[in-house]
């Protein structure tokens, strides 16, 4: 059996796309790297499923706006996310945001003075993963799975 094989199964594909989008980027190349033998073709796919935080400055502003919504208790997990942030990337969110969110991140952010890297990616996992639940919901679509692969049935 290899190690794929349970990915291949019915809602396993897009289980591996979720844990791979919460994964570090260091480890998560390395296992994509080592599963890639197994099946260049399957990996390739994952990758393209992929969500990552930068992907966020291209996503349609109501969708932004319904992801914003279900953090409006965690200016605290924007601020860090967005900490050193590209600008496009920080606009798209601060936009998004409500006036109070707007007026709570202010404040969360200035009270950073120094955020560590595993901090900031953690802030950003949450933010992806508050994300795609919503897409699971079918709320919105945040980037869409391979069709060709099926869902696990509920």
């Amino acid at each position: 059996m290899g190690l794929l094989d349970r990915h291949k199964k019915p809602g396993g594909f897009r289980r591996l796309v979720n844990e791979m989008e919460t994964t570090p980027p260091s480890k998560r190349d390395k296992l994509l790297e080592s599963l890639r033998a197994e099946d260049f073709s399957f990996i390739e796919d994952v990758r393209r499923c992929m969500f990552k935080f930068e992907d966020f400055a291209n996503i349609d502003d109501l969708v932004m706006c319904e992801i914003v919504f279900t953090l409006a208790k965690e200016p605290k997990t924007i601020a860090i996310a967005l900490y050193h942030a590209p600008e496009d990337l920080a606009k798209k969110f601060k936009k998004n945001l409500s006036h109070p969110q707007l007026m709570g991140l202010r404040e969360e952010e200035s009270m950073l003075s120094q955020v560590t890297v595993a901090q900031q990616m953690s802030a950003r996992f949450r933010i992806i993963e508050k994300a795609r639940a919503l897409q699971s919901e079918g709320r919105i679509v945040l980037k869409p799975y391979d069709s060709k692969y099926p869902e696990e049935m509920k």
